[in-house]
C-alpha cells in the first residue's frame, strides 16, 4: 500500500513538473512578447523623430495650403501636425520612415519585417502589400491631431510579422528549461521503476520462508550451461572436461544458491546456512554481515566468470542466481 502511494506521488510529481514548466514557458513568453512590443513602440517613436530631423524643411506659409490657422491650437501640436503633413506630401507611403524604423530594430537585435500604415484625410497607404495586414501584428498607433478634428488626423500605425514564437522557442533558456523539466521527469520515472522493482523483489522474498538450506555434497547440474557442480570435490566441470576449482567458501555459496527456493538467498539465509549464525529474522543482520557477504559474492562472481549463461545479481535484502539468455548467431 505504501509503495502504491509512492508510485502515485512520483506520477503526480512528473505531471506537475510538466504542468509548471508549461506555465513557466507561457508566462515568460507573454512577458518577453510584451517587453519586445514596448521596445518596438519606443523605437517607432524614435524613428519618427529621426525622420523629422533628417527630412523636414519647413515651407513658408504662402507655399502651404490647408494648414490650420486657428490661434487657439497649441504651437507644439500645430508644428507636429505640419511636420507630418509635409512628410506625407513628400513621401506618401512613408517608405523613409519604414526604412529608418527597420534599421533601428536591427540595431537593437530585433529581427522582423515591419510595415507602416499611414492614414490621412480618409486615405490609407501601406508600405507593404495590403493583404499582409491580416497576417501582421499591429503595434500602438501614433496620432497627430489638430484641435481634436478627426478629419485632419494623421495616424501612423506600425505592423510587424509575428515570428516571435519561433525565436522564443530556439532561445537558450527555452532549451535549458525544457531539459531541466525532462531531467526531473526522468528522475520521477526512475523512482517509479525503482519502487516497482523493489516491490517485485519484496514480493518474491515474501513468498519464500526463511530457509535453513541443507548443504549436502551431491552433484547438481548448473542450469542448462553444460556445467555440473560437484559439491564434494568443490569444483565445476563441463562436458568438454574443463574444470573450475572453487574455494570452500565459494562451494558453500554456490551450493546454497542451487538448493534454495527460486535460487534466492536473503542475508538471513546466508547467515544461518553458511555462517551458522543463530539469527531469528532480518533485523538481526548487521552491516558487517552484509559487507562480509558482499565480498564473498564478488569472489564467487569472479570464479564463475567463465561459466556463460548465469549471473549473480543483487536484489532487495539478498542475491539471486539468475539465468542469462545467450545471443545465438
Amino acid at each position: 500500500m505504501e509503495r502504491n502511494k509512492q508510485v502515485r506521488v512520483c506520477k503526480i510529481g512528473s505531471l506537475c513538473s510538466v504542468f509548471f514548466w508549461l506555465i513557466f514557458i507561457v508566462i515568460v513568453f507573454l512577458w518577453q512578447k510584451q517587453k519586445r512590443e514596448e521596445t518596438m513602440s519606443n523605437l517607432f517613436d524614435k524613428a519618427i523623430q529621426i525622420e523629422k530631423s533628417i527630412y523636414i524643411k519647413r515651407l513658408i506659409n504662402e507655399q502651404v495650403h490647408s494648414f490650420p490657422t486657428d490661434n487657439n491650437i497649441p504651437k507644439h501640436e500645430k508644428d507636429e501636425w505640419i511636420d507630418q503633413y509635409y512628410l506625407i506630401r513628400s513621401d506618401p507611403k512613408r517608405e523613409r520612415l519604414d526604412s529608418i524604423y527597420s534599421a533601428l530594430l536591427n540595431e537593437n537585435g530585433i529581427k522582423t519585417d515591419v510595415q507602416i500604415l499611414c492614414t490621412f484625410d480618409k486615405t490609407s497607404t501601406f508600405t507593404g502589400a495590403m493583404n499582409q495586414i491580416e497576417k501582421a501584428v499591429a503595434l500602438p498607433s501614433v496620432s497627430f491631431s489638430i484641435n481634436d478634428d478627426e478629419e485632419k488626423n494623421i495616424v501612423l500605425s506600425p505592423y510587424y510579422t509575428n515570428n516571435f514564437l519561433c525565436e522564443f522557442l530556439i532561445h537558450p533558456y527555452s532549451y535549458l528549461s525544457f531539459f531541466t523539466c525532462l531531467f526531473i521527469c526522468l528522475v520521477f520515472i526512475w523512482c517509479v521503476w525503482k519502487i516497482k522493482k523493489t516491490e517485485k523483489e519484496f514480493n518474491q522474498m515474501v513468498d519464500i520462508p526463511v530457509q535453513k538450506i541443507n548443504l549436502d555434497e551431491s552433484s547438481i547440474p548448473l542450469y542448462n550451461t553444460g556445467w555440473i557442480f560437484h559439491h564434494a570435490d568443490g569444483m565445476l566441470k563441463n562436458e568438454e572436461g574443463l574444470i573450475i576449482h572453487l574455494t570452500p567458501l565459494d562451494t558453500k555459496y554456490l551450493a546454497a544458491f542451487l538448493k534454495s527456493e527460486k535460487h534466492l538467498l536473503r542475508y538471513i539465509d546466508i547467515c544461518r546456512s553458511i555462517y551458522n549464525e543463530p539469527y531469528e529474522d532480518e533485523s538481526c543482520v548487521t552491516r558487517v554481515d552484509k559487507q562480509r557477504i558482499g565480498q564473498a559474492i564478488n569472489r564467487l562472481r569472479k570464479s564463475l566468470v567463465t561459466v556463460l549463461g548465469i549471473e549473480i545479481r543483487s536484489i532487495r535484502n539478498g542475491y539471486e542466481l539468475n539465468v542469462v539468455p545467450l545471443n545465438k548467431e
